[in-house]
């Protein structure tokens, strides 16, 4: 049968069936009308997925033409170095790597000791000091935060905050039911409360000080997450606008005990939320995302600075972070800058089914399923439903994740299908100057190999929208193919490299310079979690 053929097809394209194809192939398969000949639907899928094959060692060079730039960055080059280049014949590809730890920055650490402060600022005067972040307890019907037994987050009358105030969270460790955050709606009397006349929380900031390199820490109880958060997360974005969260750390236990619903952090209602210089890590022992955002957000939501690591699990799957459409918003906008997403179990390092989505100067770093049966990550980015998706600077690194997995390192539009595509939504779709390294040629143990792109070629994104351009591919094994959807699609102005080509902070050992016109000054990333400014127009991801 035809239907066979093409599952045929589909397993020699390093696609283990075509369910775990997440739709991409079955939505192949949905034009065909009973009264199409097998010979033409075969042709269809057929050419879709023509670039199968291994390449051979000619295909692994550099396809960019012109002088070589001059690298303008300070931090000079690793070491050269002398790793096989018949990688693809001989499956000999170099250990993966980190980054280059002379050029790594310096980050703060999380507490280990402490005691809990919370400082209360309006108009940049302290108010309120307080040793608990939340808790179940009603406080006073005031909002100068004059009870200082109950922490200012929680969903108990009465609200202890004014738009605008402040909170530092001062270094320790905060674990505990009452430690937790919950901003969102609440009231300032009794009669607001009758009357339901909720006070919506706006422009508030809670942010965590750093003394002496260390900042603060919030942990998951071996309870797990309380009422205050309804059992979802450590922190809990409820109906608001202008929330920043930022310089913190939240993490779960290391005992597996303590249930939380979704995750780390759950937004609910958000609108322009910020996140910015986080460390989200550990939630897969709950099988949890690292952050999780509902389908009641709006604006634009700012993840900038945030390491996402040790997340993910099956129940969902879960994920480092996992943002839903919104409902309400035909524009919501997850913007990603200098982010470091790796070690998921399951899921992806980054999910998000938004409207627009903004990713640049960022680092997706899969990881190795080191014994059987083990699942790590599945794609690196998924942007499964499409719309306008950027992808600039960014650096990808794909290595064998396991079974059951997936070998893509950017999915877009992945589960769309002739009418079930959200056209209400603007579509394009931009990925320029980042880096993909593939560490392995297998994704798994059926020796399905690994490639850069999952797009989907019947979503509704005009051909004239669409900018593939000047990216930096480095490992990879798959026969090269100018058809846009397939699995050797590298899209145009592009370099192939061996890995001596490059050093151990990812950037070319001779940049070339792009056709794609991208202006220096764009984000680029460095290691940790941070941004930098492109200097050049170099191909890929760094200078």
């Amino acid at each position: 049968m035809m239907v066979d053929k093409i599952a045929a097809v589909v397993r020699g394209c390093g696609i283990p069936s075509i369910k775990s194809f997440d739709w991409s192939v079955m939505s192949l398969l949905l034009p065909f009308r009973p009264a199409m000949t097998g010979f033409v639907a075969g042709a269809i899928v057929l050419s879709q997925l023509v670039a199968c094959g291994g390449a051979s060692k000619a295909d692994v060079a550099d396809t960019a033409a012109g002088p070589t730039i001059q690298s303008l960055d300070e931090e000079g080059y690793s070491p050269p170095t002398s790793f096989s280049s018949d990688y693809c014949s001989s499956n000999d590809f170099p250990a993966q790597w980190e980054w280059r730890e002379s050029t790594v920055r310096p980050q703060v650490r999380g507490a280990v000791s402490g005691v809990p402060l919370i400082r209360h600022l309006r108009d940049g005067r302290l108010i309120a000091s307080y040793t608990k972040l939340g808790g179940h307890r009603s406080a006073p019907n005031n909002t100068d935060g004059h009870d200082a037994s109950v922490g200012p987050f929680r969903r108990a009358l009465f609200t202890q905050w004014k738009n605008g105030d402040v909170f530092e969270i001062y270094p320790a460790i905060y674990e505990g039911e009452d430690q937790q955050i919950y901003i969102g709606p609440n009231f300032d009397s009794e009669a607001d409360y009758s009357s339901k006349n909720a006070n919506v929380p706006k422009n508030i900031t809670v942010r965590g000080i750093t003394v002496n390199g260390v900042r603060p820490v919030i942990k998951l109880p071996a309870t797990g997450a309380s009422n205050a958060t309804l059992g979802q997360s450590l922190i809990y974005i409820d109906k608001s606008e202008g929330i920043t969260i930022e310089n913190l750390e939240v993490i779960s236990n290391d005992t597996g005990l303590g249930r939380i619903g979704k995750a780390g952090i759950y937004i609910n209602g958000g609108k322009n939320v910020t996140l910015r210089n986080l460390r989200i890590h550990g939630f897969e022992n709950r099988s949890a995302n690292g952050i999780f955002g509902t389908s009641d957000n709006s604006g634009t939501m700012l993840i900038e600075g945030v390491e996402l690591s040790g997340n993910g699990g099956g129940n969902g799957p879960e994920h480092n972070i996992y943002i839903n459409y919104s409902k309400d918003d035909s524009k919501f906008t997850v913007k990603m800058l200098g982010s470091w997403s790796h070690d998921a179990r399951y899921g992806h390092l980054f999910k998000s089914r938004a409207q627009v989505n903004i990713l640049e100067g960022n680092y997706f770093q899969g990881s190795r399923a080191t014994k059987p049966g083990e699942m790590r990550e599945s794609y690196l980015v998924d942007v499964p439903d499409g719309g306008v998706l950027t992808a600039r600077n960014n650096i990808f690194v794909k290595t064998a994740s396991g079974d059951n997995t997936n070998g893509a390192s950017l999915a877009y539009a992945a589960e769309g299908s002739i009418g079930r595509f959200d056209t209400t939504r603007p579509w394009a779709l931009t990925v320029e100057h980042n880096t993909f390294v593939a560490f392995t040629q297998y994704f798994d143990n059926q020796k399905h190999q690994v490639y850069p792109f999952l797009l989907n070629a019947i979503a509704p994104v005009k051909a004239e929208n669409i900018n593939v351009n000047g990216n930096l591919f480095v490992g990879y094994c798959r026969k090269k193919s100018s058809l846009y959807g397939s699995p050797g699609y590298f899209g145009e102005g592009y370099m192939m490299a061996d890995f001596n080509a490059i050093d151990q902070s990812f950037r070319p050992r001779k940049p070339q310079p792009s056709k794609s016109g991208l202006a220096p000054g764009s984000l680029g990333y460095q290691h940790k979690q941070s941004n930098v400014r492109r200097r050049t127009n170099a191909i890929g991801a760094r200078d």
